[in-house]
């Protein structure tokens, strides 16, 4: 797993979605097919790009060498680039026809107003010469931007030759700071979508900590308690007493440059206007009052439970430290990467009460209404 620190800031004031492309026409440009089911894949977050390379234990060098191949691309022909721009048109507007992906878009740009250019990328509607595109992966693709994570029965020695071997010559340039969000603050009101399909959703959200920062153990545990599984609150609330929702869910996302949190509830269009003062109501009990002993180590054993699951995944291992490598370096550096499982564990309920009436004080709304419901 390689993750590399490039941010949308970093992108052309007219090649927003550049990184997206990137992403596309490096898997594309692969020499090749991998063989001995060896598994290529990325994908593009805020502050990086993840490019992955997948495949059985015993052709662990080979997976190696396939990832590094991508990362060796040198540059990328004009055939490449105008096919996956179509792949990325396609892709965008798909996206567009999902509710909660529409909601999860509209509600980052939402808590983050830099990140409204994500919505419709210009990169998957105006030309990019191939030579652009050559030109941005070589001003991003330097060693101290890159994180590379292998996890199985591979020999540290070997991966280590390997990578040096491949990249040897590479010469560090400079690092930019992440994407900050800027004097303007997030949306308070409601932000209302209507679309032609039959499903409605209403989207809650906030700005998180960082992962670095003291509080993100107990914006987890807070999850967890709140919208993560058929014991939280909301899904207790919305789903089982007044069956006014048919999937409920929260996550928190890491990240430097837009961090956030949000919880999302898929209803009928008539009863969105009832989701959203129920989930509000529920942020606010969760400010007031501290949870019940059962519920925190709910909340607690799931949160530990999460990173244990991952835990026993090789890819899953090496995408967390990967990303964790460019989010949070010292955490890497110190021996620490694992130690959020103890964090978690020792939240208590009075931390969780202030962490919502600090992080959750004024959540931003994003409601997608269905046909139904013209």
């Amino acid at each position: 797993m390689a993750a590399l620190a490039v941010s949308q800031a970093e992108e052309p004031a007219t090649g927003r979605g550049l990184r997206d492309l990137l992403q596309l026409c490096l898997l594309a440009s692969a020499s090749g097919s991998p063989n001995k089911g060896i598994v290529l894949d990325g994908s593009t977050e805020p502050d990086y790009i993840v490019l992955s390379a997948r495949g059985s234990d015993r052709h662990g060098k080979e997976v190696l060498d396939a990832l590094l191949g991508l990362l060796s691309t040198r540059e990328f022909d004009r055939e490449t680039v105008a096919g996956q721009q179509r792949l990325l048109r396609r892709l965008v507007e798909a996206e567009a026809e999902v509710a909660s992906a529409v909601a999860s878009r509209a509600g980052v740009a939402a808590l983050y107003p830099a990140a409204a250019d994500l919505v419709k990328p210009a990169a998957a509607y105006s030309p990019v010469p191939a030579s652009t595109l050559t030109a941005f992966w070589r001003q991003v693709l330097k060693p101290n931007r890159l994180a590379i994570a292998v996890s199985g029965p591979v020999k540290t020695e070997e991966v280590r030759r390997a990578i040096e071997e491949a990249m040897g010559a590479w010469v560090p340039g400079p690092d930019l700071g992440p994407l900050r969000p800027g004097r303007r603050g997030a949306s308070q009101g409601i932000v209302r979508l209507r679309m032609a399909g039959e499903e409605s959703v209403v989207w809650l959200g906030a700005r998180g900590p960082r992962p670095d920062e003291e509080d993100y153990p107990v914006a987890i545990v807070g999850m967890m308690a709140l919208a993560h599984g058929l014991g939280s609150r909301l899904f207790r609330r919305l789903r089982d007493e007044l069956g006014v929702s048919y999937a409920v869910g929260g996550h928190v996302v890491a990240g430097q440059s837009w961090p956030h949190m949000f919880v999302m509830a898929t209803c009928e269009a008539g009863d969105v206007a009832r989701v959203t003062a129920e989930i509000q109501g529920e942020l606010e009990r969760m400010a007031q009052e501290e949870v019940s002993l059962k519920e925190l180590e709910r909340a607690r054993n799931m949160a530990v439970l999460d990173l244990q699951q991952v835990r026993m995944s090789n890819w899953r291992t090496a995408q967390y430290l990967a990303t964790l490598a460019l989010l949070s370096p010292q955490a890497v550096g110190e021996g620490r990467a694992w130690a959020v499982a103890e964090e978690v564990a020792r939240v208590e309920a009075g931390q969780l009460r202030r962490f919502f009436a600090r992080w959750w004080a004024q959540p931003s709304v994003v409601q997608v209404i269905g046909r139904s419901g013209q």
